[in-house]
């Protein structure tokens, strides 16, 4: 109860000011509003609040009415950000507002900011954009055309762990962010869900490029000359020539070539079904083909070609045999995936995921089990795949 009053923080604004006479002094003035998230939570009045604030625009403040506190955010009390290299609280001779309700996702909630973006330019050089002076100032924009909406480089980072480790999706996050904002729902907040879910596909992509070094590619289509899966994690302990072997290991004795050999498990989930929703217009793929899914072009390509061709099997005792040409995926684009992935240590291959159209058909698998040993260099392969009996017949 004493976190909802003012408790023993109640009076003038403790905030020091410097005086005309270069002597600081407390400011004097009633002391009615509170940051929620400033450690001490004093009680400052409006101006020293904003001056607090200039370069912490995504706090939660509060101000006492005399009976209660009531919420309201920093730009109700004046505090407008400047972007670009300036000094808090001093703007931009070319100054002009970004956007009118300018929304930020922040991890303490939903946050509507006033931000004015810099007009400065060096001589023979072009004025910084404004996605680009976000991007320095730590906030992610939704688009680099006009933006309306951003989310910190924390908030990102926080929902791209809690995605992986707690599996949260995006829907759950972002009714987070709402409940945090407005936990009863009495104030009409600014809807970003939509924006909310591209800038997370978008980072997690642009985060995938930047670990693969791609920045440090001495050329100007660094990005776009990546190659086939050149940006999957390769297994550690999948024996690799020049890397993680010796010199000599070709000349190794009968008994130990099994040490450098390498063994890979193929199988199929008919769990991961995808909706028939979107299309490729809409809703591009971003790097197809860089990490662990196969390049969708060629390889809906090489399917086509044997689409009207029946599976033939010699064996009885294996339904993912018979039920190969079985297409029980109504309403779905995909039946499942198939992969390849190392037998020591679960490690998916590079360019070893595909989607599958139908059911365990052999042209799927021939395409993502060859482009997943693409570029072996050793002398023995071990495949281990559950109805390898049929598969692998006139396979070599």
């Amino acid at each position: 109860m004493r976190y909802e009053g003012r408790g023993s923080k109640a009076g003038k604004c403790p905030h020091r000011l410097c005086g005309p006479d270069g002597v600081e002094r407390e400011c004097g003035k009633d002391g009615v509003v509170r940051c929620e998230d400033c450690f001490g939570r004093e009680l400052v009045c409006r101006g020293c609040c904003i001056k607090r604030h200039q370069r912490l625009p995504l706090h939660r403040i509060k101000e006492w009415n005399g009976d209660y506190f009531t919420g309201l955010t920093l730009r109700d009390i004046g505090l407008r950000l400047q972007l670009g290299e300036h000094a808090p609280g001093s703007a931009c001779m070319f100054k002009h507002e970004v956007y009118k309700d300018f929304v930020v996702l922040h991890t303490t909630g939903i946050h509507l900011v006033a931000v004015d973006s810099c007009g400065c330019s060096g001589p023979n050089e072009p004025t910084v954009s404004v996605a680009q002076q976000l991007l320095r100032a730590g906030w992610y924009p939704a688009t680099h055309l006009s933006p309306q909406t951003c989310a910190s480089f924390d908030l990102m980072q926080a929902f791209h762990i809690l995605s992986l480790e707690g599996k949260i999706s995006h829907y759950h996050y972002y009714k987070s962010l709402q409940y945090r904002t407005d936990n009863i729902g009495i104030n009409k907040l600014p809807y970003r869900y939509p924006a909310f879910c591209l800038m997370a596909r978008k980072w997690r992509h642009e985060t995938m490029v930047k670990r693969g070094g791609r920045a440090y590619v001495q050329s100007e289509k660094r990005v776009e000359e990546t190659a086939q899966g050149e940006l999957a994690v390769p297994c550690r302990a999948c024996p690799i020539p020049g890397v993680n072997l010796p010199t000599d290991w070709a000349d190794a004795p009968p008994e130990r070539q099994f040490l450098y050999a390498l063994i890979v498990c193929i199988d199929v989930c008919f769990r991961f079904k995808n909706r028939l929703r979107s299309s490729d217009e809409k809703d591009p793929t971003l790097g197809p083909g860089w990490s662990y899914m196969v390049d969708h072009g060629p390889y809906i390509e090489h399917v086509k070609k044997y689409a009207s061709e029946a599976e033939i099997s010699t064996c009885a005792g294996f339904a993912a045999v018979h039920l190969a040409n079985l297409k029980g995926i109504k309403g779905h684009r995909t039946s499942g995936v198939a992969g390849v992935c190392c037998a020591r240590q679960d490690c998916f291959r590079p360019n070893g995921v595909a989607d599958l159209q139908v059911g365990e058909r052999q042209a799927n698998i021939d395409f993502v089990f060859l482009y997943a040993i693409l570029g072996f260099a050793l002398t023995t392969l071990i495949v281990s795949y559950d109805i390898a009996c049929q598969y692998l017949k006139n396979f070599w």
